[in-house]
């Protein structure tokens, strides 16, 4: 029993795992977004 408790809990987890590298990808634009914006207002600033 508790070995299909475990099952199911991988199965439910697996899918996560393989979405990490993909919420990572995500969030690295949006925080190079993030920056590059930042850095082009200062600059618009500057100017």
């Amino acid at each position: 029993m508790k070995s299909v408790l475990f099952f199911r809990n991988s199965v439910l987890f697996f899918p996560q795992i393989q979405c990490l590298p993909f919420y990572f990808s995500v969030c690295c634009v949006l925080w190079s977004n993030t920056i590059l914006s930042s850095k082009n207002a200062s600059k618009s600033m500057n100017s």
